[in-house]
């Protein structure tokens, strides 16, 4: 396996900052801000708006935006589009990231246009490794194993299916930059970092390695489909040359129904795909049936085309998703 650490977006800060804490931490709601701790924030990302600067990361288990030399712990809260996450005292101090750009409160006075400026993401959106509710695996070759949790069991499958080792799943603890279960004689680490398998080249969200019984196995956690979904995408190469000047060709990825959309260049379109361990594929693409003059119409029936003999992806080292289909068809799309 091979990793590199690529996380991005200021949307994702927040994201990642609540995510981090495991389903189990408790909903401290604390109406007091407190002095900056010297402690060091796991998952920092620091931000700019509008002059205001702050970082936003994970303190005890908990979300917290340090900002003017306080901590403020956070909570998310419905809203209409983003993630807002709001602390509980008065007035109202909150961040609400909106795609690469969010809005911060502070005492009741607004921050907008805010901008990361450093930390710990790049590149691409990678959620954290804490365990979220719901089936969390790894997986990794030579010898083939598989590991699974499901919020009350770890289990490990190893040689290819031939041992089987299950314990009742334990409470993860945050170390800089991941997560690790430590179940006595399974323990299971997990660092948030771009992982690619080794045979099949899929990118996964994080590495993950396994101890027990005096062996340790590598491999990649979590699934594919984080990686994609979020943001848009927005092609820059198509079939090895740039896009004809003035035209815009996107993908956005809905995780949930399985199903990608955006524009061609001059029509909107959509289409299925299937995501496996080994590759993904899309079906016949639904779009408009605007006309455009060339090169737009052109290149957008190229690139529908393309689009279709698609077999492979890959996250490459600058972050860009890699789309190809044999030696003639390839997609470069970058956030």
């Amino acid at each position: 396996m091979t990793a590199r650490t690529m996380m991005t977006g200021l949307g994702a800060a927040a994201f990642l900052a609540a995510c981090a804490m495991p389903p189990e931490a408790p909903a401290t709601a604390l109406t007091e801000a407190a002095a900056a701790s010297e402690a060091q924030l796991l998952f920092p990302s620091e931000f700019n708006c509008s002059g205001k600067t702050g970082v936003i990361g994970v303190l005890n288990e908990q979300t917290v935006l340090r900002v003017d030399g306080r901590d403020y712990v956070l909570e998310q809260t419905e809203t209409a589009s983003g993630a807002k996450y709001v602390w509980a005292g008065t007035p109202e101090t909150s961040f609400w990231s909106k795609g690469e750009g969010g809005l911060l409160t502070l005492a009741g006075v607004e921050y907008p246009d805010c901008v990361r400026t450093g930390g710990y993401l790049d590149h691409v959106a990678v959620a954290p490794v804490a365990r979220m509710p719901g089936l969390w695996r790894a997986r990794g070759n030579e010898p083939g194993w598989l590991l699974t949790m499901d919020g009350e069991t770890m289990t490990l499958s190893y040689d290819y299916g031939q041992g089987t080792l299950s314990i009742a799943e334990p409470h993860p603890a945050p170390i800089p930059g991941g997560m690790r279960w430590d179940g006595g004689p399974l323990t299971v680490t997990a660092m948030t970092e771009l992982c690619s398998d080794n045979m099949t080249g899929m990118p996964y969200p994080a590495s993950v390695t396994v101890e027990f019984s005096g062996r340790t196995l590598r491999g990649c956690g979590g699934e594919t489909v984080s990686l994609l979904t979020g943001d848009e995408w927005q092609v820059a190469e198509l079939n090895g040359g740039a896009l004809a000047e003035g035209t815009k060709i996107t993908l956005a990825f809905d995780g949930n129904a399985e199903r990608i959309a955006g524009t061609g260049g001059c029509n909107r379109y959509n289409a299925g795909y299937d995501l496996t361990g080994e590759g993904i594929s899309f079906g016949p693409a639904m779009s408009t049936q605007m006309a455009c003059a060339d090169p737009a119409m052109a290149q957008e029936r190229v690139f529908l085309d393309t689009l279709g003999a698609i077999t492979n992806l890959a996250i490459d080292e600058t972050g860009a998703l890699v789309l190809t289909g044999g030696a003639e068809h390839r997609i470069v799309a970058r956030r």
